[in-house]
């Protein structure tokens, strides 16, 4: 796992994490929105790990949720 930020001037001015798994596709996803949303102010490394963060959390509630049993009526 690579993240770079503007390494050469036409890249993208948002963290990109060059891979092709899918957690590298859902960071970059999720980088261009806040990028689009205006929500990033300055690019640093907490707010890197907060996307991760958020991106592993995510994942964890998805495997191993709360799973509600199913009443047979």
């Amino acid at each position: 796992m690579k993240i770079t930020f503007q390494q050469n001037p036409e890249d993208h001015v948002y963290p990109v994490m060059h891979d092709k798994t899918s957690i590298a596709k859902e960071f970059n996803k999720r980088q261009q929105k806040l990028w689009a949303a205006g929500n990033i102010k300055k690019v640093d490394f907490e707010q890197v790990a907060t996307v991760l963060l958020e991106i592993l959390i995510d994942d964890y509630n998805k495997r191993h949720g709360s799973r509600k049993r199913k009443v047979n009526k």
